[in-house]
């Protein structure tokens, strides 16, 4: 923080400075600051939409929802294809309980950046709440997801087709812990 601090007064890039300052704020769960530090920021440049994304994801996680609602709005007037704020705005409507909207909102983020996976993520979640869609429309998107950002399974590859996998165990706790006594029968069947 003190060098964050330092950076801004010494005038070294002052918007990335506020932004870092105030995500590290966050970050430290000083949500108050981090507001302080984005207003001062916003006093010196107000049309930046970057900074009034950050100010509404500061007061989405501050509990503050229509303030982050109108923050988030504000930035999309100055910078419309600002995926991220599109994003935050579907999350906050969420919270809000305006589930149609920030579908809406998720899909304009998708629209502006097909790659955005929090935004596809944030849209499936927000389909399972929506009245507007068939159980059948949801798992279609949650499948096109699947698709679009699979990754392959943990341990995928490590043996070969047709082979065991081999498993290890590790623990201090399967000496002289009571944990043994439960995990034995586990160990005494691995193989069978």
């Amino acid at each position: 923080l003190n060098n964050l601090k330092k950076a801004l007064e010494l005038g070294t890039n002052k918007i990335i400075s506020f932004e870092l300052l105030a995500s590290t704020q966050l970050e430290l769960g000083l949500h108050a600051d981090a507001l302080k530090t984005l207003n001062l920021a916003l006093s010196m440049h107000p049309n930046n939409a970057n900074l009034l994304a950050n100010k509404g994801a500061c007061l989405r996680i501050s509990g503050q929802l229509t303030k982050s609602i109108q923050s988030y709005t504000q930035a999309i007037n100055i910078d419309s294809k600002l995926a991220t704020a599109h994003n935050g705005l579907g999350v906050s409507l969420q919270g809000a309980g305006s589930i149609t909207a920030a579908i809406a909102a998720f899909d304009n983020a998708i629209f502006l950046d097909p790659e955005f996976s929090d935004a596809y993520s944030n849209r499936n979640l927000a389909l399972n709440y929506s009245s507007s869609h068939t159980k059948a429309e949801v798992y279609q998107f949650h499948k096109e997801f699947d698709h679009k950002f699979k990754r392959q399974p943990i341990g995928a590859k490590i043996t070969k087709q047709g082979e065991k996998p081999r498993v290890g165990y590790l623990s201090a706790d399967l000496r002289r812990h009571s944990v043994a006594y439960f995990f034995y029968s586990l160990l005494k069947f691995h193989n069978q």
